[in-house]
This record gives C-alpha cells, structure tokens and sequence, in this order.
C-alpha cells in the first residue's frame, strides 16, 4: 500500500521570487535570512492584487507561522485564492491541508480534487513535485469510492481557472522598510490615528507611538477577525475603510 509522504516537505519548501517588480529580490533575501516581517511587507500588497506567486508565499508564511502567527485558516485563504487562478504549487498544498484537516475539515475526495489539479499543472522544470503530486493523489484515491472518483474527474474535467479582476495598478516602487529605519512621518501619523480608533473601538493597540509593533499588530489582527478580513496584522485599504482612516 502506498504511503503518504513528502507533502509537507513541498509545503514548506517552494517559495519563489516574483520578478517583474522592485523589491523582489530584497523580500526574497528578507525571507532567506530569517527577516520574515520584511516579506510580509513587500508581498502582501502584491497578493491582494492578485499576484500569485505572492499568495502561494503569504500561504505558507501562515502555514509556519513565520513572520505572523500560525494559522491554518489564513493559509487556507490564500492558498485558494492562487489555487482558484490555477498556481500549481498552491492546489498542491491547498489539496494537503484538505488530506490532513489543516485548517478545513478533512475531506479526502476534495483533497483529491486539489492533488489532481497540481499534478496536471506543474511544468516539466517541476518534475521532482510532480512526481510527489502524483504520488499523493494516488494515495488519497485509494481512500475515496469509485463514485466518488468519478465525481471529482468530472469537476476537473470541465475546471478552468478564474484570475481575479485586476484593481487598482501597483507602486512602480514598493518600499521595504528594513529594521532600523525610520517611518516616513506620514506614514506614522496615519498610524497614530489607526491606534486612537483601535484604542476607541476597544482593542488594544499599546501605546499611540505611530509604530506598528507587536501589540498593535494582535490589535489589527483581532479588529481584522471581526470584520471577515484577511487577520494579516498589516495596514491595507480594507482595513483602513473598515476603521473609517483616512
């Protein structure tokens, strides 16, 4: 009997560059080093564009609690999201969580969906998370009826992928800020009023200083949860309509 291997090893092990844009390599070398605060930053206005290099990566930051805390349910989102658009290394670990009830209740047969889709999808430059694609979907067809086999060949059949609309056009520039420096002093006033309402609304941000430091950002995160955002802990334009700052 085949055994379920390797899944998450390939989880945690491709997160990739995203050319085209400044500030690539510094978020990667950011990552590289351990500084994941930093490629948080650089990739999260990117995701929320719909860029899915940059969703697979926000994914996995969440699936290891790297730079944010641990959180399944995070990964979940952002993995579908790059799922959905057709990023094969995103339906792979989309389809692992469904396997192993990480973040979703488990459910074999749409684990099975997810790993069918990766292992048609992923590029001949890819051939080692190929094969383990193949491998676990294999492994998780054993465990589902023949009907239910059925079922998901159809679905995958007649699936095609849906890229999210575009919005509003990126920064030609995103700026990392990298540790020690200092906030633009926009930048901290906006902060500053962030604080006061999150303060007012009953959260509690620490002290109005116009930094984002850990005791702001559970604030932010736990303001993000009662809203039905994204619980990133980062200021983005949902965030801040939803906190009425302008």
């Amino acid at each position: 009997m085949r055994r379920w291997v390797g899944a998450v090893v390939l989880l945690v092990s491709v997160v990739v560059g995203i050319p085209g844009w400044a500030g690539a390599d510094e978020a990667m070398q950011a990552y590289d080093r351990g500084d994941y605060a930093t490629a948080l930053r650089a990739w999260l206005p990117r995701a929320q564009q719909g860029m899915v290099e940059a969703q697979y990566n926000l994914g996995l930051l969440y699936a290891q609690g790297q730079g944010v805390p641990q959180d399944a349910g995070q990964a979940i989102q952002w993995f579908r999201r790059a799922a959905d658009q057709g990023y094969a290394p995103a339906q792979y670990s989309l389809g692992v969580m469904y396997a192993e009830g990480r973040g979703v209740s488990q459910n074999v047969a749409e684990a099975y969906f997810w790993l069918t889709l990766a292992a048609a999808r992923f590029p001949p430059t890819a051939r080692a998370n190929h094969d383990i694609a193949v491998h676990n979907r294999d492994v998780v067809a054993a465990r589902i009826t023949s009907a239910q086999r059925a079922e998901v060949q159809a679905r995958v059949s007649g699936w095609q992928p849906k890229p999210e609309p575009p919005t509003t056009a990126l920064p030609a520039s995103l700026p990392v800020v990298q540790p020690g420096t200092s906030t633009p002093a926009s930048r901290r006033d906006r902060i500053r009023q962030v604080q006061k309402r999150l303060h007012t609304l009953g959260f509690k941000p620490g002290a109005i200083d116009g930094t984002i430091g850990p005791q702001t950002q559970q604030a932010l995160r736990l303001f993000q949860k009662t809203q039905g955002l994204l619980a990133t802990g980062e200021l983005d334009e949902k965030t801040l309509e939803a906190l009425e700052v302008r």
